[in-house]
């Protein structure tokens, strides 16, 4: 007879922090889209956009090092 597999659950709060760290990761994919055209060698930006630009991508990497490591955290407890 075999033995009973363990059930692992996951709280419907994990998943609700889940969930919102998809909808931040893909309001961050968007910023680094727009960014991506911004940065077509195609046209000349004047140093304002330039300034912008960097601003925005320093945002954008800062959250999202913080985000992968809340999520990272959370994943390890849950295992």
């Amino acid at each position: 007879m075999e033995k009973p597999q363990e059930l692992n659950t996951i709280a419907y709060q994990h998943l609700l922090e889940i969930n919102a760290d998809l909808l931040e990761l893909k309001e961050w994919h968007e910023a680094l889209h727009f960014m991506n055209h911004f940065l077509d060698s195609g046209s000349k930006k004047n140093p304002n956009e330039i300034r912008a630009c960097a601003e925005l991508f320093d945002v954008v990497y800062q959250n999202f090092d913080t985000l992968l490591v809340d999520a990272g955290k959370r994943l390890n407890a849950l295992i």
